[in-house]
């Protein structure tokens, strides 16, 4: 039986998949038989090779890229819809609300029930093989919450398992902590509790005024700050035209995770994963 905790987004392109990469690594570095899941991943291009995160997510874990760590890949048309693939087959379209958001509401009721049947099954076959599920979030998790859509990477992932959430927030542009606050604060109230801390990624400089700010914002939102990233070149005398350029960099982002994140509290803080029953069709209650 396994642990689950999920990595979401305080904004889109705030780092959550390398961040993940390297929580993988961490974990696989203690002994810890990890299994990364992403229920949705949204390509521009149909693939099931290294241009799907997925896979690195899973090379960094060291466990075999299967369709249980990704059981749904939506991939984009030009005209604002996109193909669903279910294990691997092509199953149906949807619509796109942006080029980083399906809208699955578009799709009927039993279509829908096909999609969750694959993403419950694809958690339940990991419960039983792996002793840790790290789930990585898509885009922001309050993409969909306004529209009242199915956003399954995300709140729908919350409501029907007990998964604890860490946010992540990019802080080299401007802007950072607001959208940390606003998604803390926008999460729905009956979910709130399930978020635990947060990262803060690519910090420029983290002393000064950036530790005022931190103690600022642990006291405004009263949740824990989980790690701090600063903001530089690891990757320098990394040989890209070699071979094995994944699995060296997997090993750097495992180790900036071991220094920069509380990898053990992480563990602490996660949750023996289990099932709500699914009440109603209605996604925030």
């Amino acid at each position: 039986m396994a642990k689950i905790l999920a990595i979401q987004g305080g904004s889109a392109n705030c780092g959550k998949t390398t961040l993940s990469v390297g929580i993988c690594r961490a974990l696989r570095n203690k002994g810890i038989n990890v299994a990364p899941f992403k229920a949705v991943s949204v390509l521009s291009e149909k693939s099931f090779g290294l241009h799907n995160t997925v896979a690195h997510l899973c090379g960094a874990a060291q466990v075999p890229l299967t369709d249980y760590s990704n059981p749904i890949v939506v991939t984009k048309n030009s005209d604002y819809t996109a193909d669903v693939d279910i294990y691997g087959r092509y199953y149906t379209q949807v619509k796109m609300m942006n080029s980083d958001t399906p809208i699955f509401d578009s799709l009927t009721l039993g279509q829908l029930q096909e999609v969750k049947k694959a993403i419950r099954s694809s958690l339940e076959y990991l419960n039983q093989e792996y002793d840790f599920i790290l789930c990585e979030g898509a885009s922001s998790p309050l993409d969909l919450m306004f529209y009242e859509a199915y956003d399954f990477s995300n709140l729908e992932l919350v409501r029907v398992t007990n998964t604890p959430v860490v946010l992540v927030v990019r802080c080299i542009d401007g802007g950072n902590w607001p959208a940390l606050i606003g998604t803390y604060t926008n999460y729905p109230e009956q979910f709130k509790d399930r978020i635990i801390g947060f990262i803060a990624n690519e910090v420029l400089n983290p002393k000064g005024i950036f530790e005022y700010q931190l103690k600022q914002l642990n006291e405004k939102l009263s949740i824990d700050n989980l790690g701090v990233i600063p903001r530089v070149n690891y990757f320098d005398g990394v040989d890209e035209s070699q071979p094995d350029v994944f699995e060296e960099e997997y090993k750097i982002w495992g180790r900036i995770a071991e220094e920069f994140i509380d990898v053990n509290r992480l563990i602490e803080k996660s949750a023996q994963l289990c099932f709500f029953d699914q009440v109603s069709e209605v996604y925030y209650g």
